[in-house]
């Protein structure tokens, strides 16, 4: 009994394409929000605590250090690209 095993593992490119597709669906769920930050608007009176975090990790907002101490929350510019496209 001796069975062939299969490998169930995704290539690089597919894992990258789903993670471009997540990126892009993330943006496009937000959009109205996001788009009040590129604006101008605080992230503060917008997102939550936490939804700012995840959107940090996902690498659709970074904090700019050229605000001053705090620094200010601001789009990627990877994220400004899709919205500006999405128009």
């Amino acid at each position: 009994m001796n069975k062939e095993r299969r490998s169930h593992r995704y290539s690089e490119a597919q894992i990258r394409e789903w993670e471009e597709i997540s990126f892009r669906n993330m943006c496009e769920f937000y959009k109205e929000e996001l788009t009040e930050i590129m604006n101008g608007g605080r992230a503060k009176r917008v997102f939550t605590n936490q939804q700012i975090k995840t959107l940090k990790r996902h690498g659709i907002l970074t904090v700019d250090r050229e605000w001053g101490k705090g620094g200010r929350v601001v789009l990627t510019e990877r994220a400004r690209e899709i919205l500006r496209v999405g128009r």
